[in-house]
């Protein structure tokens, strides 16, 4: 949900803004004169703005996602067992390994999580390419 104050009513409110833009993902634009100058945003989705606009201005990660898009849409998808080696919560034996969809697979330990988390491509590496 995107709010509109002035700079004003903004100053005043600033500590809730900043609170709720975290927290519950709301964005504000702040205006002067009435005029829009600034956008009030939580800082995990404007790194994904950064992110998904830097992977956009790869020309090699978008024709990469494009031939995703139309490999899934063609039905030629991959079960997790045969991208990770592993049911889907499953144990593994070592604790970090490759694959061809992720830079790093972080597989649990024995006191963690069953679940493994996924590090995906860092997208500034790939605009370097």
């Amino acid at each position: 949900m995107t709010k509109t104050l002035s700079l004003k009513e903004a100053r005043n409110q600033f500590s809730d803004i900043v609170d709720r833009a975290g927290r519950l993902s709301e964005r504000v634009v702040v205006t002067k004169n009435g005029r829009p100058e600034a956008v009030v945003m939580g800082v995990a989705e404007f790194e994904s703005w950064v992110e998904t606009l830097e992977l956009l201005s790869n020309p090699k990660g978008v024709k990469s996602l494009k031939q995703g898009l139309k490999e899934a849409k063609a039905g030629k998808l991959h079960s997790f067992k045969d991208v990770f080696g592993e049911e889907q919560g499953g144990k593994s034996v070592s604790h970090r390994k490759r694959s061809k969809t992720s830079r790093i697979v972080t597989t649990p330990r024995e006191n963690e999580s069953k679940k493994p988390s996924v590090t995906w491509p860092n997208t500034r590496s790939m605009a370097n390419h």
